[in-house]
């Protein structure tokens, strides 16, 4: 048996599909198999899957009888493999020669749930790499971790980049939801974070992500129709709500759901305050009418742990009903009320709230923080978290900007305020209200 199946949907991508095979043709590491998923391509890929694989790979082609989608593809590579571990591929994206290396020695090593690998985004009219938006956020490899003593690691979302313990999945019973067309990752690997109790990250560059266009449109899955883009991001959140709050959680851990819910809420912010140009009034309205009643039929305590991981912003704009809003006044009352600014109570739940409020305002440079700190580039820890945790307590500047006071005239997220346990953020609050 072989250690590791790379499962790759396959469907109209006869264009890319030579350079996904070539990079698993040249894998140092070769206790492998590729599980091809062919979801009913209308186009030759399997004719040069063939081509280009045979001799080469230990591959098999597994045929849906009709196009069901990449969730469903991906179930189905995931149901015909036996392997102690999975890495799902996508077929227009390819991989570093030594990724698999790689990932299963860290793997091996610390006994991991999954590894989570570096990214490099690849520009294919141009060849230009750039590394990937989480790239400032962590500087370094960590192993054996848990959600809550890396919350800022949820933000990695993408199926493709992990390599899992088969065991793992099918103990939790995680799969892809092939209800899902889009954002089909999003709560797969919110599952992932929130079982683990063992997971690990590198360092190391392991996935091509094939950026096309002048735009960098991202992959073959990019869809242009907003109502569809819309629809698919509501049901993705609330897949991820279903998920966290199943009948088979007796005992919620109350921190991983806090940072899967602040991690997933710029979705859901999304569509309901319409950041869509050319999203239709009629089709908005109805998906808007659904989200409201939804949440208004949820139990008490399901609808008070979300409440407690939204922004006032998102409650104000669009949802409008009174079961939200005084639902939140209640929540943020108290939050002012119970915290202290001492540091010795500043405790993890807080700082992990804080961590998100300002990932969310977009108000921290990392690479400043970098560049005039050179001792945290030797630290395993993201910059921001530091910041949280350290900098703002040792007076350290989060910009470039001269002052706080002009930094913070940038600001625009009404929740920050409510937390009193960071200096940081308490001047954050003193500065809005003095205007």
């Amino acid at each position: 048996m072989y250690k590791v199946s790379i499962v790759v949907p396959v469907y109209n991508v006869a264009s890319y599909i030579k350079k996904c095979i070539d990079s698993l043709v040249e894998q140092s590491f070769t206790d492998f198999e590729v599980v091809f998923v062919n979801d009913k391509t209308p186009d030759n890929s399997v004719e040069l899957i063939h081509k280009y694989s045979r001799g080469k790979i230990n591959y098999r082609v597994i045929e849906h009888n009709e196009n069901q989608g990449l969730a469903a593809a991906r179930n189905t590579g995931l149901k015909e493999s036996n392997t102690p571990y999975i890495y799902f591929l996508d077929s227009d994206d390819f991989i570093c020669s030594n990724t698999l290396s790689d990932m299963y020695s860290v793997i091996q090593k610390f006994d991991s749930d999954f590894v989570v690998g570096n990214v490099v985004y690849w520009y294919e009219d141009t060849k230009e790499e750039t590394e990937d938006f989480f790239a400032p956020m962590q500087m370094k490899s960590f192993y054996g971790k848990k959600l809550e003593e890396v919350p800022f690691i949820a933000g990695h979302v993408t199926a493709w980049h992990k390599l899992i313990k088969r065991e793992f999945l099918l103990s939790n019973q995680i799969e892809f939801n092939p209800a899902l067309r889009k954002h089909e990752d999003n709560p797969f690997s919110a599952q992932l974070y929130y079982y683990s109790n063992n997971f690990s990250f590198t360092k190391k560059s392991t996935l091509y992500y094939r950026q096309r266009g002048a735009l960098g449109t991202s992959s073959i899955m990019a869809i242009a129709d907003e109502d569809y883009n819309a629809k698919y991001k509501w049901l993705c959140f609330k897949e991820i709500v279903e998920n966290l709050f199943g009948n088979q959680h007796i005992n919620l851990n109350k921190l991983r759901v806090m940072i899967i819910l602040n991690d997933s809420m710029d979705i859901l912010e999304e569509v309901i305050a319409w950041k869509f140009d050319n999203l239709n009034r009629e089709f908005f309205e109805e998906i808007k009418s659904e989200i409201r009643n939804y949440f208004e039929l949820l139990p008490t305590f399901k609808r008070k742990l979300l409440i407690q991981n939204m922004t006032d912003h998102l409650v104000s704009v669009g949802l409008q009903f009174e079961i939200l809003k005084s639902d939140w006044i209640e929540e943020s009352a108290y939050r002012t009320q119970q915290l202290s600014s001492s540091r010795e109570k500043y405790s993890l739940a807080l700082k992990i709230k804080d961590y998100f409020i300002l990932k969310r305002s977009k108000t921290f440079d990392a690479s400043y923080y970098l560049r005039t700190n050179e001792d945290i580039r030797k630290k395993d820890v993201s910059p921001t978290w530091h910041f949280i945790t350290e900098g703002a307590w040792q007076g350290k500047k989060p910009s470039s900007l001269s002052s706080y006071g002009n930094y913070f005239k940038t600001i625009d997220c009404e929740e920050i305020g409510a937390f009193t346990g960071n200096p940081y953020m308490k001047f954050i609050k003193e500065s809005k209200n003095a205007g």
